[in-house]
């Protein structure tokens, strides 16, 4: 296998940003807010408008559904989410945030900007709005895909 075609690779070098991402995302969770990555992270997937099923988050956080429970667990124990029964499905059991994680979500996702991933400050302005750009493009559903 040819080293550098690996280590030049647009999917390893994103790999790698990610992984330095959410080591950041992880150290701000903890030190800012008294939460793991994951219970962060969920709280900002949690829409304020809509409940959302336990196995949709447990996708979205790529984890399994006990991982999704320990999290739901610690969130209920401190107030942020409450569960409840799908309308739709009593075996599903859906996450809604409280009025008390509501306001955390938006503390923290109003405070997202000030993460500095160690090595975006040396990127410029204008470099970041590209980056930002092309990565809403790569995650953006497909076209016709629901």
């Amino acid at each position: 296998m040819n080293t550098e075609r690996v280590q030049d690779s647009a999917y390893w070098l994103l790999t790698q940003a990610a992984v330095r991402v959410r080591h950041d995302f992880a150290r701000l969770a903890e030190k800012s807010y008294g939460l793991t990555g994951a219970q962060m992270q969920t709280l900002c997937l949690l829409d304020p408008a809509a409940p959302a099923a336990m196995n949709n988050l447990s996708c979205a956080l790529s984890c399994d559904a006990s991982n999704v429970t320990g999290i739901a667990d610690r969130l209920v124990a401190q107030g942020y989410i409450i569960r409840q029964d799908s309308p739709a499905d009593r075996r599903v059991k859906m996450l809604a945030l409280t009025p008390k994680g509501a306001k955390l979500r938006a503390t923290i996702l109003n405070n997202l900007d000030v993460i500095t991933p160690e090595g975006f400050s040396r990127l410029t302005a204008a470099e970041l709005t590209q980056l930002k750009a092309l990565l809403k493009k790569a995650l953006a559903p497909a076209p016709g895909a629901n």
